[in-house]
């Protein structure tokens, strides 16, 4: 048997891969190039790409003939040829690329601002259910029991989709085929394909980038949603209701009968199944996860199993074995595999063609399609035309994080199912035969974890990217979980397709195995470090994860070991000089950031010699964590794995949130708060964990300092001890508040450079400091402007005091303070301060300062 063996398993890439290669490279110079230009530029690009290659083709055609004539070698014709090819595929490439760039970029979408009230009507593209109540008696126990699961498992609020919807907002209208909503459950149940409205606010993800998104994809309506007609047919000219709401151009199609045959399928699964397993069944079976409860999706994120909750090529895999098996009653040979096909992509149609499906069933059709005609299925060929089908029909797809984990997914399981192959026949020995069947089990197991290795192996550093996560754990939970949700799968498809007492039994058994991988789930997701939050991958990090992908492939496709330690000892050096090159690309200057952690407040320092610093650690509401989602990826990204100073300003939980995450992911040396007795059970849990981390706690006096390498601290208040701030506010006749017991510092690098983070101090007790402090004392060069920017801070003695050249105001996109207040702005104004950076507007603002103590912006740091 070769080493290169096996028909369907060959790693040798084909010209369809090359042109893959230059389809996706001229799509994304296209999606990047085009994003924000007119069409007509783009149509004079591509017909100048089509001139020059006419051109070249006919001088290249000149130049063989004069060749020919001369007696020379025919060989170049053929590789003048594909030349010219791959440069058409790459130029329609870059058309199709920059045409979705622009389309996208025409949507009323991309103008709505997050925040921004919005008004929608469309069709529920899934049954919404009602609100649990306890109003109806409960006639015996087992009925409550089951009415509590109903209720535990169902969130208030969920997710749902609205197809054929119309949009409303400041910046105009627009029709969009398929909105993401989040709504709270109504009073009454509406079935699939009602016409409902929905008022609330548009919530976007994240900040717009340089690339192009899918308009769907760009955010989502929060608000309260009501039926306009359950059932009702909507007039094309006048809308739902006969009132006019857009024109019959844009007027999206409205409700169809695949739609209507997935919403029956959902009815189905939900009646038929309890309510503490029907979220998990839908998601697996019909691709509907907008049931699933944030803490689900967290737990299966956490265990290495998210793709099981979508439909992934693991679920269409699955419905092809079985699918071969049923047709193979009926039918042979071609015909066979020509039945199991279409019905696959029947199945892909009627769960409303997520992209990950569609791949895997174009992937099948071609396996088909190559056995029908009788020869050998590559499967580099297959991903690339199906990588090739995916970008012509959709090229924004080339920047969705599905497509990049979907192709690396499967990738990585067929290079490390091959390279344990390569080892197996590196093994020549003859065992007993006692021993074959231990040996054959063995190398089965063997197999199986070096597939998911391989797949683990390529899909982290792009998890890593899109979600600062890397989840090890799934080596082991995909081999233990996919066979159950295999089992849960063709059980489910049971209760969909087998008539009364048969789809009873098949729900019966789907509901034992989703309890059981409820439950693999739970224990996967508690295993200590089964998951970890880890930093955006950087040059250096890609280069070694490239270097030991080349090293597999070449040892996978029978390279000799000698050909392969090169790669293989580039990754490894890399790897092991990662931390010094973070530490060499930093040297030189102190780093300080604001990040943009929305309505809240979080910076970081980082010293000459890489030691880092954090002030504040951001907001924390129910499942958002600024702490997880914005500061620890940032600080991971750049290197840092410890903490040699946590200072927090005050207990309010928009700077608190997030601490938490920090001290239990880096490991903290000091912290530094006021320690005033501000009433607030958040602080009580905040120094528990200080103690837990064995952190050493130091308590800010005016007037402390504290020296880390170049950077000096200085506390400029609160003025008073803790017991004098006590008895003060109760001759006041209350408490002290948050604000008033803020911590507030002035930072100096070298001497030289000055940054003031006076965290919510109101105006009162900047005017305090004010009188505390010599004016030439508290000079700043940067600024971090009190309390979000509140009319309530912010005095203009104080601004005139510090007299920066630059102001950070860190506040959260829209959010329903106000902030930053116009009064605020003015006053920065007012006090000559024209440089004013603003984080719901500008995002992550970075200013390093060099030895000289000469600073300047890094915006797009990292």
């Amino acid at each position: 048997m070769s080493l290169r063996g096996g028909p369907y398993a060959r790693l040798a890439p084909g010209p369809l891969v090359l042109l893959t290669v230059c389809l996706c490279g001229g799509t994304s110079l296209g999606l990047r190039s085009f994003s924000g230009v007119g069409s007509a530029w783009i149509s004079l690009v591509c017909a100048a790409a089509v001139a020059s290659l006419g051109w070249l083709y006919k001088w290249t055609r000149r130049a063989e003939s004069t060749a020919a004539s001369a007696g020379n070698s025919p060989r170049r014709r053929g590789s003048t040829t594909a030349g010219l090819l791959l440069g058409a595929t790459f130029a329609a490439g870059a058309a199709c690329g920059g045409a979705a760039g622009v389309a996208a970029g025409r949507s009323c979408l991309t103008l709505v601002g997050n925040g921004h009230a919005v008004e929608v009507e469309g069709r529920l593209a899934s049954p919404l259910t009602a609100v649990a109540t306890n109003a109806a008696p409960v006639p015996n126990a087992a009925v409550a029991t089951a009415a509590a699961a109903s209720t535990r498992s169902s969130p208030a609020s969920v997710r749902v989709f609205i197809v054929a919807a119309e949009l409303r907002a400041q910046a105009g209208e627009c029709a969009v085929r398929r909105l993401l909503v989040l709504v709270r459950r109504p009073q009454h149940a509406l079935p699939a394909g009602t016409i409902v409205r929905l008022r609330g606010k548009w919530s976007a993800y994240g900040r717009p980038g340089d690339w192009p998104r899918r308009p769907e994809r760009l955010g989502y309506v929060r608000g309260e949603i009501s039926a306009v007609g359950a059932g009702a047919v909507a007039d094309p000219a006048t809308g739902p209701a006969g009132r006019a709401f857009g024109t019959p151009e844009s007027r999206v199609s409205g409700f169809g009968p695949l739609q209507r045959m997935r919403a029956a399928g959902i009815q189905r699964v939900e009646s038929r199944l309890p309510a503490d397993v029907s979220p998990t069944a839908v998601a697996i079976l019909l691709a509907e996860r907008g049931r699933l409860d944030p803490a689900t999706r967290r737990t299966f994120a956490n265990a290495g199993l998210a793709h099981l909750l979508a439909i992934s090529g693991l679920h269409v895999g699955i419905l092809a074995a079985a699918a071969l098996a049923v047709t193979g009653v009926v039918a042979v040979g071609a015909v066979r595999l020509v039945v199991a096909a279409l019905l696959v992509l029947g199945y892909v149609v009627l769960i409303g063609a997520p992209p990950a499906a569609v791949r895997a069933a174009l992937i099948f059709c071609g396996y088909a399609a190559s056995r029908a005609r009788g020869s050998p299925a590559r499967i580099t060929e297959l991903l690339a035309l199906a990588a090739s089908l995916a970008v012509l029909i959709d090229p924004l797809t080339l920047l969705e994080p599905g497509f990049h984990l979907s192709f690396a997914g499967f990738s990585g399981l067929i290079l490390g199912s091959r390279t344990i192959r390569r080892l197996e026949h590196a093994t020549t020995d003859s065992p007993p035969v006692t021993r074959r069947r231990a040996r054959r089990v063995g190398r089965s197991v063997a197999r199986g974890i070096s597939a998911s290795v391989g797949a683990f192996a390529l899909t982290a550093p792009i998890s890593a990217w899109h979600f600062h996560r890397a989840a090890p754990v799934s080596v082991v939970s995909s081999l233990v979980g996919s066979p159950v949700v295999a089992l849960a799968l063709l059980a489910l498809a049971g209760v969909l397709l087998l008539p009364g007492p048969l789809a009873d039994a098949m729900a019966a058994t789907a509901t034992i195995l989703i309890r059981w991988l409820q439950a693999l789930v739970e224990a996967f997701s508690a295993l200590p470090l089964g998951h970890v939050l880890v930093g955006r991958p950087g040059a250096v990090e890609w280069l070694v994860v490239v270097s030991g992908v080349i090293a597999l492939l070449l040892f996978a496709a029978g390279r000799s070991v000698w050909r392969t330690a090169p790669y293989a000892g580039l990754a490894v050096c890399l790897g092991l000089a990662s931390p010094a090159i973070q530490t060499w690309r930093g040297a030189g200057r102190t780093l300080l950031c604001t990040l943009d952690v929305g309505q809240g407040d979080a910076a970081v320092l980082r010293t000459r010699r890489g030691h880092w610093l954090a002030i504040d650690a951001g907001p924390r509401h129910g499942a958002s964590d600024a702490g997880v989602r914005v500061v620890l990826p940032f600080l991971l990204s750049h290197g840092a794995r410890s903490l040699e100073l946590f200072v927090l300003t005050h207990p309010d939980l928009d700077h608190l949130g997030g601490a938490a995450s920090l001290l239990e992911r880096l490991q903290v040396q000091r912290v530094l708060d006021a320690a005033l007795p501000v009433p607030a059970a958040r602080y009580d849990e905040y120094l528990s964990d200080v103690v837990a981390e064995g952190a050493r706690w130091l308590v800010g006096r005016q007037g402390a300092r504290l020296a880390i390498d170049e950077v000096e601290m200085l506390v400029l208040g609160p003025d008073l001890l803790p017991s004098d701030r006590l008895a003060a506010a109760r001759v006041r006749g209350g408490l002290v508040s948050a604000n008033e017991a803020s911590l507030s510092l002035q930072i100096r690098v070298d001497g030289g450079f000055g940054y003031v983070n006076a965290g919510d101090a109101p105006a009162a007790e900047e005017r305090r400091m004010l009188a505390s402090w010599p004016p030439d004392a508290l000079r700043a060069d940067v600024l971090k402007v009190s309390h979000h920017g509140s009319k309530t801070s912010s005095d203009v003695g104080w601004l005139k005091a510090l007299a920066p050249e630059l102001a950070i105001i860190s506040a959260g996109a829209a959010n329903r303070y106000g902030h930053p207040h116009p009064v605020a702005l003015a006053r920065l104004d007012s006090a000559g301060i024209g440089a004013v950076w603003r984080t719901d507007l500008d995002g992550t603002v970075c200013v390093s300062v060099d030895a000289e103590g000469r600073w300047r912006l890094e915006e797009t740091y990292g």
